[in-house]
């Protein structure tokens, strides 16, 4: 057992977080302090406490965010220090820099300034000075709730939870294994005869729409791509809902009909595979370049928690940007009006346009299910699960034909930019609206023709990522001069 399960279990601290648990994002990080009885010495060191056994932690004491200072006990002087009007406030730097700052033994850089071995916490007071609570516009201005933040009080979706233990609910999803494939029988006596399992939700036990965003909430008929949900299991842990989702038997047999599974640009060409396309924004009057995709990561994952109110009413606690459109989304996948669904956001952890639409099937898996089951339940993903059923922005290819005179100036463009888009279009779209608005990027150029087209491939619904688009359109005219300028 890794000591974050501890921190956050047993003593309910929710400074530390469980973020990629491979020690990678730091949002678990703790202090271990451990004394040598022959020198007297204290040793301190921060540790990943995702990775670290309960063992490896044994004879040492752990300190969170919320044991350097919080705002009931008074706060850690690194936790005011206006090290936080240039610096992302969460607990792992603040945990970072109270080691720093007490160790005098690591450096930092802040402001072009470097702060030696000789670091104290009152040098790095001085040399990143709070910030006034209001302030002229040349002045640093505190960020808000910046101290919760770095104590570790500040209450995120996830937290939610922590409060409900003991008559709260854990969902965990049946997934595809298959890209394309029909769902012929599914097995769930092994899961439902585990102790602790509360049951299993299909698309037969949805009362309303099984349609979010316009993809299936669950898998009905056929899967579209692997990771998709085909069940979701309640049970009375993570742990428990996890190991009967494994237990679940799902029986696919070949693809629909006249279909096959088409995953790259190559495969869309070849089964003419594209959807409908999309009314051009623009229109103003070779060579190649493929785009990336991007994934996003957040440091906390897809979360919602559900709580059944009464008159039938329901409560969520969402991580989403999209507050309304998750408020649509449950109410149509319970048959519910919309003055029945209350959705509540504190703040995300994270999102970056990943939170803008693929929160709302989280969400309405987790209302589904505290409406079946009449209790509260808590969804979230798990990192693998979260990169299995978001796709992030599409990857794409370009090719493009250019007319130019000897001189080098551009007399024409005409480019054609493919994007790879999952199995429901979801909002893929904005790629393809915004890269059109910025293919022309700074440069005047009336001899410009792009179109755009979307590839329907067998993957998961691709969303807004960071500046949609922009990234993929600035490159069409790059990528232009990259070949002019080389000839």
């Amino acid at each position: 057992m890794c000591t974050s399960t501890i921190v956050l279990a047993v003593n309910g601290e929710r400074g530390p977080k469980v973020g990629c648990g491979e020690g990678g994002c730091g949002a678990c990080t703790v202090l271990a302090d451990r004394f040598d009885p022959v020198t007297g010495a204290v040793s301190r060191a921060t540790i990943n406490s995702c990775l670290a056994t309960i063992g490896s932690c044994n004879g040492a004491s752990i300190t969170t965010a919320e044991g350097l200072g919080n705002s009931k006990c008074g706060f850690h002087p690194v936790q005011g220090a206006g090290v936080f009007k240039d610096l992302w406030p969460h607990e792992p730097v603040v945990v970072d820099l109270a080691a720093v700052a007490e160790l005098n033994a690591v450096t930092h850089l802040q402001q072009g300034v470097m702060l030696g071995a000789g670091l104290t916490i009152q040098q790095l007071i001085e040399v990143c000075p709070p910030a006034a609570a209001v302030a002229p516009v040349h002045q640093p201005v505190e960020k808000d709730a910046v101290r919760l933040q770095a104590s570790g009080e500040a209450q995120y979706a996830g937290d939610v939870a922590s409060r409900m233990r003991g008559r709260l609910l854990y969902l965990a999803s049946v997934n595809s294994i298959e890209a394309l494939a029909s769902l012929q029988q599914l097995d769930a006596s092994a899961a439902l005869s585990l102790p602790g399992v509360t049951g299993i939700i299909t698309a037969a036990d949805i009362p309303g729409s099984n349609s979010v965003m316009g993809a299936p909430l669950l898998a009905d008929g056929c899967v579209e791509y692997v990771g998709q949900p085909i069940a979701f299991i309640a049970a009375a842990s993570q742990q428990v809902a996890e190991r009967a989702a494994a237990l679940v038997c799902v029986t696919c047999g070949p693809p629909p009909a006249g279909r096959r599974a088409v995953i790259t640009l190559d495969d869309a060409l070849a089964a003419g595979a594209f959807y409908e396309e999309l009314a051009p924004l623009m229109q103003i009057l070779g060579g190649g370049y493929d785009l990336p995709a991007q994934q996003h990561f957040y440091m906390e994952t897809q979360v919602a928690v559900a709580e059944p109110q009464e008159d039938g009413c329901l409560r969520l606690t969402s991580a989403t940007q999209s507050l309304d459109a998750v408020q649509q989304a449950v109410a149509g996948v319970l048959g519910l009006p919309f003055n029945k669904v209350a959705v509540v956001t504190k703040r995300l952890g994270g999102g970056f346009g990943g939170k803008a639409s693929r929160s709302m099937p989280v969400a309405a898996a987790a209302a589904l299910a505290a409406t079946l089951f009449d209790a509260p339940v808590v969804y979230q993903l798990s990192r693998c699960d979260d990169f299995a059923q978001n796709g992030g922005r599409c990857a794409g290819r370009l090719r493009y034909d250019v007319g130019f005179e000897e001189s080098g100036r551009l007399v024409a463009v005409k480019a054609e930019v493919l994007l790879r888009a999952g199995a429901y279009l979801d909002l893929a779209s904005n790629d393809g609206a915004q890269l059109l608005a910025a293919s022309d990027s700074a440069y005047d150029l009336s001899g410009l023709h792009v179109t755009v087209k979307f590839a329907r491939c067998n993957l998961p619904p691709h969303t807004i990522v960071r500046g949609p688009g922009y990234l993929q359109g600035v490159m069409v005219l790059e990528q232009v001069w990259t070949l002019v300028l080389a000839g």
